[in-house]
């Protein structure tokens, strides 16, 4: 003689499926979540191949994790784009360096110089900086190639007072 179930079209009839597949006993499915994966939301569906039972703390716990990755995958950035959260929580001693060589004086230039690197990758460092507070204090001074009122190439202000 040959059994077979015969499953309804009810959504919840996956805890039988489980329930069978994992030869259970009623007791012992009293105890025990059943898990999707895939989700259902996902493409997932009641087959055994679908189905994975667990104690309900770990059913919670994977659920927490899945809520904290869908999440993430919902964040959009500035842009509207979406994408992974920031991984780094400070800049790198490399950035710091670049940044404390610009506040020093120094060009882009002559620091990418110095450092044997790329202009852009300077700016990009002092711009990681600034994510984490870090802001880079120039002293004011004339623009590259312009020269201050009355001739002075050296960038020091010098103001009379008018009597």
């Amino acid at each position: 003689m040959c059994s077979s179930i015969v499953f309804s079209p009810n959504n919840w009839n996956y805890r039988k499926i489980a329930q069978h597949h994992y030869n259970l006993t009623d007791e012992q499915m009293e105890k025990i979540d059943v898990h999707h994966s895939p989700p259902r939301c996902e493409g997932g569906r009641n087959i055994p191949e679908h189905l994975y039972i667990y104690h309900p703390i770990t059913h919670k716990a994977i659920h927490d994790k899945q809520a904290l990755e869908w999440a993430r995958k919902s964040r959009g950035n500035k842009n509207g784009k979406r994408g992974k959260p920031p991984t780094k929580i400070n800049p790198t001693s490399q950035e710091l360096k670049i940044l404390k060589l610009r506040q020093s004086g120094l060009s882009r230039k002559e620091v990418a110089d110095l450092l044997g690197i790329k202009e852009h990758q300077v700016k990009r460092a002092v711009k990681e900086c600034s994510k984490f507070g870090y802001i880079l204090h120039l002293k004011p001074g004339p623009k590259r190639g312009c020269f201050q009122k009355g001739g002075n190439p050296s960038g020091i202000n010098q103001y009379t007072k008018h009597q």
